[in-house]
């Protein structure tokens, strides 16, 4: 038992928990719940069908301009976007490649050197 005075938490899983989740929590004392529904309204999030999401491009230049034609058509259905790369000289190529600067302005990014104040 971790015994904490309070654990607060957002997972959204909450109300999926079965019994052996339940059972695993409980084993650390946490055995009170508390559901309180989204702001925001019902989530919309859906897992690609099979097949879709998975591309294989012959070169760098192929693969830049896929990345980019997948943030757009994301970023025109109001939705938001979050690609991750293999390493950070992956993360570097793509920045310095001029299909990144016609993404627009509005776009972050997050690396692991980053100072937390810049996080």
């Amino acid at each position: 038992n971790i015994s904490p005075y309070r654990i607060l938490g957002v997972s959204g899983t909450l109300q999926a928990l079965g019994e052996y989740e339940k059972s695993i929590l409980d084993q650390y004392g946490l055995n009170k719940f508390i559901h309180v529904p989204s702001v925001y309204g019902s989530s919309n999030f859906q897992f690609d069908k099979a097949g879709d999401g998975i591309y294989f491009e012959e070169n760098t230049s192929n693969f830049f301009h896929r990345i980019s034609a997948e943030i757009i058509a994301a970023t025109k259905s109001r939705r938001a976007v979050i690609v991750f790369f293999q390493n950070r000289s992956k993360l570097d190529m793509f920045v310095s490649n001029p299909i990144f600067h016609q993404l627009g302005r509005n776009k972050k990014l997050l690396t692991e050197d980053m100072e937390p104040s810049d996080k």
